[in-house]
């Protein structure tokens, strides 16, 4: 599917290059007078280049799918920040406004009596009414899940879901499995404090 966008460079003057991470992007039309160095708009082609063909993360009450588009660690430190890049597709025009969280859990999950240990919640695509939004169109969405600068070495989920703003009320998850506390785990982190990274690599004496 080819799309149409325009831009106002005063307030997004890096728009196609980020659009340019997921599409084959084509400057149409710029209008001539600039300012500061930048036409006042500008209008782009794209093609979407976006791997939806892959196995999505998860399908959230036959409504949405949701893909995962950034790569996700495997280890952590405490008090860094964790780039999170979903891409969703309605799968028939949305009746609700949808939000998703990232979450952070550790064990026990919070849903056993643990901690939400960090989240980034958003209402996907603001400026763009859901429904709108055509079943051949993916909403692309970045989150920065940060990770407390304290907190237990382990093992820990990054999680997602779905739900309608500003109820509240979480979709169920429908794929890969239904899960009864309605998230999808993202994938499995290991995190360690620098400090116990530093004693894991010095060489033990032999007694």
């Amino acid at each position: 599917m080819t799309a149409v966008y325009t831009s106002l460079s005063r307030f997004e003057p890096s728009f196609a290059d980020a659009l340019s991470r997921w599409a084959s992007v084509t400057t149409l039309d710029a209008d001539g007078a600039l300012v500061n160095g930048l036409p006042r708009y500008a209008i782009f082609r794209a093609h979407p280049a976006m791997p939806t063909t892959s196995s999505p993360a998860g399908r959230f009450s036959d409504q949405f799918v949701v893909w995962v588009l950034s790569e996700l660690p495997e280890k952590l430190t405490p008090g860094t920040d964790v780039p999170v890049t979903l891409g969703v597709r309605a799968l028939r025009p949305p009746e609700i406004a949808p939000s998703l969280f990232v979450h952070l859990y550790g064990s026990p999950t919070p849903y056993e009596g643990g901690a939400i240990w960090s989240q980034a919640d958003s209402q996907l695509c603001t400026t763009y009414a859901p429904h709108l939004w055509r079943t051949s169109e993916t909403i692309i969405q970045s989150f920065s899940l940060s990770v407390p600068e304290v907190l237990p070495d382990g093992a820990y989920e990054i999680a997602i879901g779905i739900y309608p703003f500003p109820d509240g009320t979480r979709l169920p998850v429908t794929a890969p499995q239904d899960n009864d506390h309605d998230y999808v785990t993202l994938t499995t982190v290991q995190i360690t404090s620098p400090s116990q990274s530093r004693n894991l690599s010095q060489p033990h004496a032999q007694p």
